[in-house]
């Protein structure tokens, strides 16, 4: 091997070690399943159409799950862009194919708290609320 294939080798080593390093584990967001096995206060569901979520606003208390079923013809997805309270914790949903769902455990840290959610793929005139009680 000659010195500058060494050299790329070795720059192209040290690359992918940094790059794994620098890789952040992130937790993935429990199953629905997962979080229904698990105490918890309501389970409210928001059905996900084209263009729309029914109910626009809802009203949980702490402890709540919310289920969104995309019962609409493509895919959907349930983003928090603003929250207003003392609840910090964002939520990003993968993009649904219809009939599939996503489950969001709204806990005691989110007592107190709206959270506005709504899908990327449409914007925000298709958009929602959560408000988070004790």
């Amino acid at each position: 091997m000659s010195k500058k294939h060494y050299f790329l080798f070795a720059i192209f080593i040290a690359l992918s070690a940094v790059s794994c390093a620098a890789t952040p584990k992130v937790k993935p967001e429990p199953t629905l399943d997962e979080l229904k096995q698990k105490p918890y206060s309501e389970l409210v569901e928001v059905s996900i159409g084209d263009n729309f979520y029914k109910p626009k606003q809802i009203e949980v208390p702490s402890n709540s799950i919310v289920v969104w079923k995309n019962i609409g013809n493509v895919g959907h997805n349930v983003v928090s862009y603003k929250i207003d309270g003392a609840g910090k914790e964002k939520f990003t949903s993968p993009v649904l194919s219809p009939e599939k769902e996503y489950g969001k455990k709204f806990g005691q840290k989110s007592a107190n708290t709206t959270y506005y959610y709504y899908c990327t793929i449409h914007g925000k005139a298709q958009s929602g609320e959560v408000v988070v009680t004790e």
